[in-house]
Order: structure tokens, then sequence, then C-alpha cells
């Protein structure tokens, strides 16, 4: 809110102004550029930390002109730490003045605010503490924090021989390599999802087999794993702990399109409600959540939800990655994880 005290030296000078912010000066006040001017001042020099000012076409009339700019040109001067926004149609010199002042200048009032808005935004980002502890969670912490933020991990079984894997049968299932060092499974071809039949399990896993031979020099401990097929909207959920910023939360397109189509963005942890989703929004995938050819909606006030209580763990949390993370109609669920900080 403006000052009252602010407010009240206004009023002295000028009674037609309003009780509440935005002020409206009035046009009255149009006939003394002090009044005009003293407006941003007062506010400045009581220590608001971001004023936008709109004065519409009053430089371009020479009488105004002449009253108004002097103080404007000032402004920076005065208060060099603050942000000062105007939004008003000026002649190019004048606005070339008041851009090398450091004042920010815009022709439209909403654009202004909009533009400030977002200024203030990412310097309030920009003064959290990174609160990067020297001993991150290991892989418990990171099991409780996913269920806190109403992420189930899929159960993978270990599987032997195909006659194992087929009898896990009880709708349809994913068989997929699995090791300690292997980060992307999708790299070997090491993923057959949506197997239903006796036969498409013992296939797939006939492919795998030659696929764990191939490959058990690098991966010694290479094997298969089987687990139930997952229905939803992929995505990408992860934290990154960045050594300048701190702990980020990073979503993204699940599966191998959030690097086709660089479909990730991120955000300084913690945040709240309208920054999850914001980053829900600027995500691609995030267009299939209302429901996408004759597929059901899917849960998206969910998937906000987790982002934020993730958001809140994260400076405990190691550097981590799942994708994908199922996003269903009732239940987010993670089909898999990779731990560390070259995932």
């Amino acid at each position: 809110d403006y000052p009252q005290d602010a407010l009240a030296a206004l009023k002295e000078r000028n009674a037609f102004v309003n009780d509440r912010n935005p002020i409206d000066i009035s046009a009255p006040s149009m006939s003394n550029m002090e009044i005009t001017g003293g407006h941003l001042k007062w506010g400045l020099e009581r220590n608001l930390p971001t004023m936008i000012g709109y004065i519409s076409h009053v430089p371009l009339v020479p009488r105004t002109r002449s009253g108004i700019m002097p103080q404007l040109l000032k402004f920076r001067d005065a208060h060099p730490g603050q942000l000062i926004a105007i939004a008003a149609n000026l002649h190019p010199e004048d606005r070339s003045a008041l851009v090398k002042t450091g004042v920010a200048v815009f022709d439209d009032p909403s654009v202004a605010t909009e533009s400030v808005a977002k200024l203030v935004r990412a310097g309030q980002a920009f003064e959290k503490p990174p609160n990067m502890p020297t001993a991150p969670g290991g892989f418990e912490d990171l099991s409780d924090a996913l269920a806190a933020a109403g992420i189930t991990l899929v159960t993978e079984t270990v599987v032997d021989d195909a006659g194992a894997a087929v009898r896990m049968l009880d709708g349809p299932i994913v068989l997929k390599l699995s090791a300690s060092t292997l980060r992307h499974k999708t790299e070997l071809g090491g993923v057959m999802t949506a197997l239903s039949s006796p036969e498409s399990v013992r296939a797939a896993f006939a492919d795998l087999s030659a696929k764990v031979a191939r490959h058990n020099d690098t991966y010694p401990d290479l094997c298969i794993t089987a687990s139930r097929h997952v229905n939803g909207v992929e995505f990408l959920i992860g934290v990154r702990r960045d050594p300048h910023f701190g702990p980020l939360v990073v979503l993204g397109s699940g599966g191998v399109d959030c690097q086709i189509f660089d479909d990730l963005t991120c955000r300084k942890a913690p945040f709240g409600p309208p920054d999850a989703a914001a980053m829900v929004d600027a995500v691609m995938v995030s267009k299939k959540l209302a429901g996408w050819r004759g597929a059901p909606p899917a849960n998206r006030a969910m998937l906000e939800t987790a982002l934020v209580s993730l958001s809140g763990a994260a400076a405990q949390l190691p550097s981590f990655e799942v994708n994908p993370v199922m996003v269903g109609t009732d239940a987010l669920r993670a089909v898999d994880l990779v731990m560390g900080d070259d995932q």
C-alpha cells in the first residue's frame, strides 16, 4: 500500500487524490507539475522499493514538459538504489535522457506494471540464500520426499528368466535393463513397454537378454527388471544443485522429449503455487493434461502440489531426476529414478 504519511502529504497539496494504491492524482494537479512530480518524489523519499508512474501525455505538452522533465531526470540521482519506471508519451530526446539516468521507460502502463512485477519476482528469488547443506541426503531421504510430494515409486522386480516375467502378467508390464551405473536405459534400447501377452513378454526378454550379454563388461551388474505398465502424461521432475543459485527444481516433458525438444524449465527452490503453475504452463506436454484424443484428464493440481513440496525439501536432497513421472487422474507414479550430478 502507498504509505499513509505520503498520502497525507499529497492530500495537503491536492485534496482530489484517492485513498488507495494506485494513486490517481487527478486532473487539477496537471496545472502544477510540483504536485505531479511530488507524487513520485514523496513515495521515493519514504523508501518504497519500487515506483511506477503513469503521466500519459504530460511530457509532450510544452507548458507541462518544462515543469516535469527536470524533476524526472533528478529522481535517479537522489535514489540510485530504487527501481523507477515511468509510463508516458515522450519526445525521443526526453526518452533517451531518462533511460541514460537509469529510469525504465514504457509507453503502456500495463506493460510497465507487468515488466516491473517480473523484475521484482526475479529480485526476490536472488535474495533467497542458496541454503545448500554440505551433506545432501541419500536414497531414503529422497524416497521420503517423493512420498511426501505424492509421488509413488513404481516397484521393479528382477526377473531371471522369461517364465518369471510371464508370471507377472496381470495387465500390461514393462521390461527394462537395470544397473547401478546405467543412467539412460533407452540409449541401449533397454526399455520394452506395454507388454500384454506371454508371446510379447518372451520376445522382449530374449531381446534384452542379448543386450545384457553384449554390455555385461561395461555394466557388470546389468539385469532385467519387470514392473507394471503405468498410464498417464509423461513428465520429468528433478532437483539440480547449482553452485551459484542453490537447489533448482526442474520440470520437463518426459521420456526423451525433454532432450529432443529442449523442453525444460526450472525454478529456484523454495517456491509457492504460482511458480509451480507457471512451470507446468511452460512445458509443451502440459497441453495433454486436459485430456488428449480420448485420454482422461490428468491431475494437474497434484503435479503442482508435488513441485511445491519438492521445492521445500530440495535443500536437503541430492540431485536427482525422475523420468518419467506418469501424471494420471488420481496419482503420480515415478517410473525411473536416477540420482547424482550426472543425470
